[in-house]
């Protein structure tokens, strides 16, 4: 059985979700090169169009411009080695002016 999480609700105010998303976004800006394939956006990209333009009118869409070739050779995205993402996206939460922004839950007992 093979099963995919999609959503962990973490009992942090310290969020990872895009921490993985953020640090691939900053090694394409300071190398010029992306982490994957420009091919592999378009894929996905064309699928999720795809599956809501087949579910809005109710019909299957044949899809043969999909057919992309591609290989990740070369290409090194920097991902989790946890099984969950661990850290933070950017320094310390909530910068300082702004700890209103913590849950109660969240905030410490004097």
């Amino acid at each position: 059985m093979v099963a995919t999480e999609f959503v962990y609700d973490q009992t942090t105010p310290v969020y990872a979700a895009f921490s993985y998303l953020d640090l691939n976004i900053e090694k394409l800006m300071v190398t010029g090169k992306p982490p994957v394939p420009i091919e592999r956006n378009l894929l996905t990209s064309c699928v999720i169009d795809m599956a809501i333009g087949s579910t809005v009118e109710g019909e299957i869409k044949k899809t043969p411009f999909l057919n992309i070739v591609y290989n990740v050779k070369g290409y090194e995205s920097i991902r989790p080695t946890n099984t969950r993402a661990t850290g933070q996206s950017l320094g310390p939460w909530p910068p300082k002016g702004y700890e209103f922004t913590i849950p109660d839950r969240f905030k410490k007992k004097s």
